[in-house]
């Protein structure tokens, strides 16, 4: 009975050790099938440590001396060693899945066959055989506790528990024994364990509460944008940014920065906070990762120069908060007035780490405002990626708004600007004309309807045949999918374009900024008018034009680009804080 529970001890500990391991890796919620793989891994590194030491005269003359008490400081060295090494193996795993994004179980089973062949190869180099031994001697003869050890008669009967538990017993064995109650009582009694077993059965709620999801990984990220105010395009483009961060790590905790949190956090399903509360926000900074600053033209002062001095605010601020900063697909300009170009320069220059840009005719503003230090790359705009709702959606969407589903459409998008009341009468005469030449009913969609829905109302007004006037859905993707409906679509707003072209719906623009014709022409589409020039010959012209193109286009490319935001974003995620 002695020998039997000895050997189960020396054989079962390890193992229990080893499970308990896989115990804190399932509560963090990681599946760690790579368990066997570790253990071979660093039992190889134990004993080949060992034979590294058995060259040395010191460790020698330890063992020839009979000094067990430096021989047990030698083995629980070699346990650290042997540890460590392992951890390292399984360093692998953690790489795979977190960084490749690989499957935990493929990553775990790929390492548990890879262990064994490494090991295998290591020690054919080493010994140029199929095992690895001691120089000398074995772990009984070297390790061993013995009653010669601790100076007693080898014939003294130290009765069961003595001949059991300490004849022929290892210190390992007892230090695996206490490691395994105080990794349990770590794991189930302690605050540290509590939050890691949160992190691992419900992380979101975990990240709620404020708690590191990922301390191995990233710790946040804090968008910031003209969100909130119920424009579709720039909701989006949040839309899309969050798919995009989601897919580095779903668990990852975002906030954003709102003009209406409590909307925010209900339809996106993140964190919020208002984007006037320094006192909120702030501490988020503090926090966070990465800083992301967009997409849409945030910096630009043709709207106002209060937003663009905002926006440079919060950049500088996570800058100095450290966080790494992002502008993530953006538009740039036009930022008019020399003192506000040098600011904003000096601004991204010092305080910005990455810029990806929707198109080139940003780049070029960049260029000439001296913005050269962040590392700027042309994207797309990430709103490109979002997919149209299903047909039966639209129909249904269709079918509330007394639209036929199978109807013949021309969609007009609208927005307030200063000198369209000069060119309205030659809009709505246009939108009469496509409804007499080739049956379309206008219909007209306040894409951001706060501001929007009133001049669509009144250019709908105008028209004496049947009209349609809709808000945009809350759904972008709905928005998608009713586009691809039209026949043609006459816009003035960029995210209509930029959701119509996600469909290759035919376009025809009305540009009051130069973003709208920087999109067009990066986009490769020709049809494309200035605001001031827009007469009812040149844009039924123009309308004509795009309905005859013969030659479909395709936006495959840009949405390519689109995808490299989220690669720019890893990047910066994966460098340390």
């Amino acid at each position: 009975m002695t020998f039997l529970i000895q050997q189960t001890l020396i054989y079962a500990v390890p193992l229990m050790i080893v499970a308990l391991a896989g115990v804190f890796a399932e509560r963090s919620g990681i599946i760690n099938l790579a368990l066997e793989g570790i253990m071979v891994f660093g039992a190889f590194i134990g004993v080949w440590f060992v034979r590294i030491l058995q060259t040395s005269d010191a460790i020698l003359s330890l063992k020839q001396s009979g000094n067990w008490v430096a021989l047990q400081g030698v083995e629980l060295l070699t346990m650290l060693v042997a540890a460590a090494f392992g951890a390292l193996f399984s360093l692998l795993l953690s790489f795979a899945s977190i960084n490749l994004r690989a499957d935990q179980t493929i990553g775990g089973t790929a390492l548990n066959l890879m262990a064994p062949a490494l090991v295998l190869f290591f020690i054919r180099i080493i010994a140029n055989q199929n095992t690895l031994q001691m120089l000398t001697g074995d772990a009984a003869s070297w390790f061993m506790i013995k009653k010669s050890t601790l100076g007693i008669d080898k014939n003294t009967d130290l009765g069961f528990f003595g001949e059991t538990f300490v004849n022929k017993a290892y210190l390992a064995t007892y230090v695996c024994i206490l490691l395994f109650i105080i990794l349990s009582i770590l794991l189930y009694k302690t605050r540290f364990g509590l939050r890691l077993r949160m992190v691992g059965e419900n992380p979101k709620a975990a990240a709620t509460m404020g708690l590191r999801v990922h301390g191995i990984k990233y710790c946040g990220v804090l968008i910031c944008g003209a969100y909130g105010k119920g424009n579709a395009g720039d909701d989006a483009i949040l839309k899309a940014i969050l798919a995009q961060l989601k897919a580095i790590d779903r668990d990852m905790p975002i906030y954003v920065m709102s003009h209406d949190p409590a909307q925010t956090r209900l339809c996106y399903h993140v964190g919020s906070v208002h984007v006037f509360d320094p006192f909120a926000f702030w501490p988020l900074m503090r926090k966070a990762k990465l800083f992301v600053s967009g997409g849409g033209s945030l910096i630009q002062n043709e709207t106002s120069t209060r937003s663009l001095n905002y926006y440079l605010t919060t950049i500088r601020m996570a800058h100095a908060a450290g966080c790494r900063v992002m502008m993530y697909g953006c538009g740039i300009g036009p930022v008019s007035g020399e003192a506000n170009r040098r600011h904003t320069a000096r601004i991204l220059n010092r305080c910005v780490d990455r810029i990806t840009l929707r198109e080139d005719l940003s780049r070029r503003e960049l260029a000439d405002m001296g913005v050269t230090e962040p590392k700027i790359t042309v994207t797309a705009d990430p709103a490109l990626l979002l997919q149209p709702a299903s047909g039966g959606a639209v129909d249904s969407y269709f079918l509330s708004n007394d639209l036929d589903p199978d109807g013949k459409y021309a969609m007009f998008v609208l927005r307030p600007w200063k000198n369209l009341s000069q060119h309205l009468q030659a809009i709505v005469d246009t939108a009469d004309y496509v409804n007499k030449t080739y049956g379309l009913t206008p219909v007209f969609v306040a894409l951001e309807p706060t501001r929007d829905l009133e001049i669509n109302r009144t250019a709908a007004s105008m028209l004496t045949c049947r009209t349609v006037v809709l808000p945009a859905p809350r759904d972008e993707q709905l928005t998608i999918g009713m586009m691809q409906k039209m026949r043609v679509i006459v816009s003035m707003r960029l995210h209509a374009l930029i959701f119509a072209s996600s469909v290759g719906a035919p376009l025809a623009a009305i540009s009051y900024d130069p973003k709208v014709t920087g999109f067009m022409a990066y986009l490769g589409q020709e049809h494309c008018m200035e605001l001031a020039d827009v007469t009812k010959p040149a844009l039924c012209r123009l309308v004509e034009d795009t309905m005859q193109a013969a030659q479909p286009y395709s936006t495959d490319r840009l949405k390519t680009l689109a995808a490299e935001n989220e690669t720019a974003a890893r990047e910066l995620l994966e460098e340390p804080k």
